[in-house]
């Protein structure tokens, strides 16, 4: 029997992510067996036994997977010229067409990271990325204002996960306004004085 080149397994097992990802996303984890994968991937039991021996084995190597795409993605924001352009290109994955899905996927497991300390593991490591990515990002703006980077990252992020949230159960929900709304208020804010935050310009 030829042997499977190392492109071929890396191919086939995505195949088999993406498959796990729509039909998570679709009816949660509980209710997803591993022949609801098989079909979904249009693949035998056999075949996906061959590269993850149980559910938890595709959730733990899906969490990884969208670990390393967020950084990806936080990877190719830094290459923007200003610091809004690089947020807006870091927050572009939800003008795409499968952001819901994506947002539904997040959202389920988000939830079951709270009794896994597997996938709880992976998401701390995921968020701190998020939150550094996003100072990074958000230092000029937060310069300008004299707040802490960290902590305006920590604003943003809650917004783009109340966004994703929000999207998640409510797919058809355009979220794009909200976040205009935030960019906005970084390009107009004026710097906060010693009595605290400044007011909105007239």
């Amino acid at each position: 029997m030829p042997k499977i080149s190392e492109a071929r397994k890396s191919e086939r097992k995505r195949q088999i992510l993406l498959a796990s990802a729509r039909r998570f996303a679709r009816q949660g984890f509980a209710e997803t067996t591993i022949l609801d994968i098989c079909r979904e991937a249009g693949l035998s039991p056999g075949a996906v036994y061959t590269y993850f021996d149980s559910k938890e084995a595709i959730i733990a190597a899906m969490a990884e997977l969208g670990a390393q795409q967020s950084a990806a993605r936080m990877d190719a924001a830094r290459s923007g010229l200003d610091p809004l352009t690089r947020l807006r290109m870091f927050l572009s994955e939800f003008s795409r067409p499968e952001a819901a899905q994506v947002n539904q996927y997040d959202l389920r497991i988000w939830a079951e990271a709270i009794g896994n300390a597997g996938l709880r593991s992976i998401y701390l490591r995921s968020r701190a990325q998020l939150i550094e990515a996003l100072g990074d990002i958000a230092q000029p703006l937060a310069a300008r204002r004299g707040v802490d980077p960290g902590l305006l990252a920590e604003l943003i992020a809650a917004v783009a996960i109340g966004s994703e949230v929000r999207k998640a159960i409510e797919p058809e929900a355009d979220v794009l306004p909200v976040l205009g709304v935030l960019f906005a208020l970084l390009a107009s804010g004026r710097p906060t004085t010693d009595d605290g935050p400044a007011q909105a310009d007239a």
